[in-house]
């Protein structure tokens, strides 16, 4: 919600940030409050290139994406048609200690 509010502040008028760019920003601020944050591609073809990115935060076992580029609420992936190639990258650091549950 912060990232859109601010993507906002200027009625659309001003310039335009990318996945990876909200990616960066999404994950970074998710490292700040403690949690450990993934980024995630996508690829529609199996062999192609990578031709978006998210991010999201490890919760235990899981994976928790969040795509503010896309619209979508956190927790929603990708619709499958663009998920043919997808892999998650972790970025945090193991020996900082870890958000309360």
């Amino acid at each position: 919600m912060l990232l859109r509010r601010w993507l906002d502040a200027d009625g659309g008028k001003g310039p335009r940030i990318d996945c990876e760019d909200q990616s960066t920003f999404g994950a970074a601020a998710l490292y700040a409050l403690g949690h450990d944050p993934v980024f995630i591609v996508y690829g529609r073809n199996r062999f192609g290139p990578f031709e978006h990115v998210n991010f999201g935060a490890r919760i235990g076992d899981d994976i928790v994406p969040m795509d503010p580029q896309e619209g979508l609420p956190p927790g929603r992936w990708l619709d499958t048609r663009y998920r043919a190639r997808m892999e998650v990258f972790s970025v945090g650091d193991e020996r900082r200690p870890k958000a309360a549950a």
